[in-house]
């Protein structure tokens, strides 16, 4: 039984602690020493935060979202003063044959199956919120940064952070690709600094977020 909270760790590192677990669970069984290699600690992670330019990642921040528009998906709220808000499950099950040729284009494209469904995301959120320009949150790791062993460390560095992509001129699903790869590529570079803090740079708050939808 296992019991983990993501102010503690986020999911990455499940497959780091099952890991140790296997091979200390083998060594027993083998009658051999567990073996204990010094963890790098996530105080590192902490120090590294603190040498970062705030500066420049306001100044990157502001530019980037200078032309973004809030995305409201519940636009109830705004409308119906006594609106209590319903909550529901919906499940989309794509067959093995049609996931096989997600991974296929996917792969001869030089996209990701995420790049995808956010693609599809963008245009559908386009559709419904008539705005060719849109911004939804994305969930990032937190690890797309030159810290060494980042990727070995155990800790909390997933982060939500705003994709903002202008799709003027109807692109193509191909050309919404192109922008979605570039722009997750663009904002993981200051995917460090909290949803909280973006917001606080760009002047928005309270209802009037960027978007309600990630």
């Amino acid at each position: 039984l296992w019991s983990m909270h993501h102010i503690i760790m986020d999911g990455w590192c499940t497959s780091i602690i099952i890991q140790k677990f296997l091979d200390n669970y083998k060594s027993l069984l083998n009658d051999q020493p567990i073996a204990c290699y010094p963890a790098k600690s996530y105080g590192e992670y902490i120090k590294w935060l603190q040498y970062q330019d705030q500066s420049e990642a306001e100044s990157f921040w502001k530019n980037y979202l200078r032309d973004a528009r809030s995305i409201h998906l519940s636009h109830k709220e705004g409308l119906i003063a006594d609106y209590e808000p319903d909550q529901g499950y919906y499940y989309l099950e794509f067959s093995q044959q049609k996931t096989e040729q997600l991974k296929i284009f996917a792969s001869q494209s030089q996209f990701t199956l995420n790049h995808i469904i956010q693609a599809a995301w963008a245009y559908l959120i386009s559709k419904y919120s008539q705005s060719n320009k849109v911004t939804f949150g994305v969930t990032v790791s937190g690890r797309a940064i030159p810290l060494e062993d980042v990727d070995k460390i155990l800790g909390l560095f997933i982060n939500t952070l705003p994709l903002y992509l202008d799709l003027e001129g109807d692109p193509s699903f191909i050309d919404i690709l192109e922008q979605v790869k570039e722009k997750m590529l663009l904002i993981q570079q200051y995917g460090y600094v909290s949803l909280q803090k973006i917001h606080n740079w760009i002047g928005v708050g309270g209802k009037n977020l960027l978007f309600d939808n990630l």
